[in-house]
């Protein structure tokens, strides 16, 4: 059975008594060691290299983000943020965190975080071993992973007093309103504070394309597209709502799969 390796970093002794009591049930998960503030946390992280981490936001002497930004230049592990305050999600997910946990949390909770955290240690290795087999192919070099840029696979949405996150597959387009956006999936449309050439980087281009100043698509949600005028389409999609594909966008056009001029 693959092993991880986690530091469990939180000032209260009840917190951390939490998460070991929680991990016991996931035996693949091995526990390398506790921190009680920021600069013991900054110490083991870069002794231990762990796998991933359970971080609380505010402790004594650093607090969590701290702590990131001081590791982050040598090694960076998988984040789980832990706390109670559920005002610096957003901040959080800045960071890459993988999970937001706010406490009081249950244990179907925190195993959502974990399995959550889990896939993605389990793809790590196996995008790592994949970069090093075709490393060795072609350069007989077996210590120069190729790692592949990262994109997003799903979006945190914040309403109201809730966060939930929507998977990207589910976007069926997006608009750009000043400097917020409107992500459109199904018949809903959730507000998402970031400017669509932000976002834009963060999405896996062999998916969502850029149609014009406005407008970002999910190329999978397209039911048709017809030509309007000088270059331009009108495009379809699958909820009903029609969009224009510009024609200063035009050589997106070849982002689309089984396109032929």
């Amino acid at each position: 059975m693959t092993t991880y390796r986690t530091l469990l970093i939180d000032d209260e002794e009840l917190s951390r008594e939490v998460l070991k009591t929680f991990l016991a049930d996931w035996p693949q998960i091995r526990i390398v060691g506790e921190c009680a503030d920021g600069y013991a946390a900054v110490e083991q992280i870069t002794a231990l290299r762990p796998d991933f981490i359970f971080l609380d936001v505010q402790m004594p002497e650093l607090d969590g983000f701290e702590v990131v930004r001081r590791v982050q230049p040598v090694f960076l592990p998988y984040i789980i943020f832990a706390t109670a305050y559920d005002q610096y999600a957003l901040k959080a997910f800045e960071l890459k965190a993988l999970d937001y946990l706010l406490k009081p949390f249950d244990r179907q909770r925190f195993g959502q975080a974990l399995q959550r955290t889990l896939e993605q240690l389990a793809l790590q290795r196996a995008s790592d071993f994949n970069a090093r087999i075709e490393a060795l192919l072609e350069t007989g070099l077996t210590d120069r992973p190729v790692r592949q840029p990262e994109y997003l696979t799903r979006l945190m949405i914040k309403e109201s007093k809730r966060i939930f996150f929507l998977p990207v597959e589910e976007v069926q387009y997006i608009e750009a309103d000043g400097n917020y956006l409107w992500i459109h999936a199904g018949n809903r449309r959730h507000l998402l504070n970031e400017s669509i050439s932000m976002l834009e980087q963060k999405l896996p281009p062999a998916q969502f394309i850029r149609i014009n100043r406005s407008y970002i698509i999910n190329q999978y949600a397209i039911q048709e597209m017809e030509p309007y005028f000088n270059g331009e389409y009108n495009v379809k999609l699958t909820n009903g709502a029609v969009l224009r594909w510009s024609r200063s966008y035009r050589d997106r056009l070849g982002q689309l799969a089984g396109w032929t001029p």
